[in-house]
């Protein structure tokens, strides 16, 4: 990164041209310029380097030898492996107390960098580095210490166990944009922002929201949403996905949002993770530690693709009366909730129309579904629901199609695949056409092979 790029990304560029920096701002632009040279010294002579030579020059001269260089270095490197220096209690009171003795502001800035950076709650050498900090900033008269003493009254940051939460009620509150409460917190560039104390602070923000309910839980989550997407990026906090996730979904384990919130949140859920029937390792974190929250989006997904089905083939088929038949009698099913899991096997035409419908709604979540190979005596129209009630899988065609049914252990379809031999989907241990009392019948079958009843 060179000198003009630097001014580019923090927006100084064009307004260096016509107006000076205010104070505070002009010493934001010199600590970042001293970061690019630093970065630039990190290219050259790499963090291991750095402190097996710094720490040797301690070992041999002590830290007060050091230059003005190598200590801010050392402080900007206080936390990173492979030899923390802040890890190490001697060594960190140390340089802690060389910072303060020595009046060496850059080296605090990077203590100031390493304790946003790492900052979390019960790491007990971030909690002392937090209160050595307030400690030397409460003697320091100087513009920019007043500035941190007023971050600390009003977000406590530097008490470990009070700030993240403090940081969390403030955005979810909802007055500002969660951008500026965090530089106004001290987390005031792209790097702070994504750092230990603001990871630590969202994952907080995460389980107020988990908590909430019914239209809190609405606001909540845009407020959320909006800090999960920091200056546009795909999702700013992959290392709590899970967190995330569950504080979008908790909520609705025993109520229903409206139908627009409902699609608000699968959307960003998928936009991230893809759907978790077809990419279930970026899921896993969420099913094993939030077992409900998963199922919530399961069964959102296969209310989806149950309505996708019916409504792709309404489109397609000529006997609109026999297929109103079938859409009440699995809608009763679906209703009571024995419907766990649904998955669409759509022809080429069907597809097709799928895609218009996902279009025209701009709801992804109708772009997940499988296709056969249209063998078999089926067409490009033909299409099958897959379900799965307790321990029995099914498949219902469309148009002419039979009823199909395979026990658990049998050559039971797979779900979730994206393209079908369409013998896979007409072999069941039990068949059934749709004449006579084919409700009754397959009422009976599922009956006795669940204990499922309508």
């Amino acid at each position: 990164m060179g000198f003009k790029t630097l001014l580019q990304e923090h927006n100084w560029y064009g307004r260096s041209r016509v107006t000076v920096p205010e104070p505070y701002n002009l010493q934001k632009l010199v600590r970042l310029l001293e970061a690019l040279e630093v970065s630039q010294r990190a290219e050259r002579e790499n963090v291991a380097d750095m402190q097996m030579r710094i720490m040797q020059e301690i070992d041999r001269h002590g830290i007060s030898s050091l230059s003005r260089k190598d200590l801010r270095d050392i402080c900007r490197v206080f936390f990173l492996p492979p030899r923390p220096p802040g890890r190490e209690p001697e060594l960190r009171d140390g340089i802690i107390s060389a910072v303060w003795q020595l009046k060496r502001k850059p080296a605090l800035y990077g203590l100031l960098d390493s304790y946003m950076d790492i900052a979390k709650t019960g790491d007990e050498d971030a909690r002392i580095l937090g209160r050595r900090l307030r400690e030397i900033l409460t003697q320091i008269e100087h513009e920019s210490s007043v500035v941190w003493k007023k971050r600390d009254k009003d977000f406590a940051i530097f008490d470990m166990d009070r700030a993240p939460r403090e940081i969390a009620k403030v955005i979810l509150d909802g007055n500002r944009e969660p951008s500026i409460v965090l530089s106004d917190a001290g987390l005031d560039n792209p790097h702070r922002q994504k750092g230990g104390l603001a990871i630590t602070a969202f994952t907080e923000a995460c389980r107020i929201a988990m908590k909430s309910k019914r239209e809190n839980a609405v606001r909540l989550q845009k407020i959320l949403s909006d800090w999960a997407h920091l200056h546009g990026e795909k999702f700013s906090y992959p290392e709590v996905w899970t967190e995330y996730s569950a504080a979008l979904l908790s909520p609705w384990d025993s109520v229903r949002p409206e139908e627009e919130h409902k699609r608000w949140i699968t959307e960003r859920l998928l936009n991230v993770a893809g759907d978790p029937r077809t990419n279930p390792a970026q899921w896993r974190g969420l099913k094993e530690r939030h077992a409900m929250a998963y199922g919530v989006i399961l069964r959102w997904l296969t209310q989806d693709s149950f309505r996708q089905f019916f409504d792709i083939v309404t489109k397609m088929t000529d006997r609109l009366d026999m297929w109103e038949a079938r859409r009440i009698f699995w809608t009763k099913y679906l209703n009571a909730e024995h419907i766990s899991e649904a998955w669409v096997v759509f022809g080429e035409e069907g597809a097709r129309l799928a895609k218009e419908a996902a279009s025209r709604s701009d709801d992804k979540a109708l772009l997940n579904f499988g296709k056969h190979n249209e063998r078999r005596g089926r067409t490009s129209r033909h299409t099958a629901l897959l379900m799965r009630i307790g321990d029995i899988t099914i498949a219902e065609w469309s148009h002419n199609g039979a009823w199909n049914m395979w026990r658990r252990g049998s050559n039971t379809p797979v779900l979730y695949k994206k393209f079908y031999e369409a013998d896979e989907l007409m072999e069941g241990d039990e068949r059934c056409v749709h004449n006579g009392d084919w409700e009754r019948k397959i009422r009976h079958i599922i009956l006795h092979e669940t204990g499922e009843r309508i």
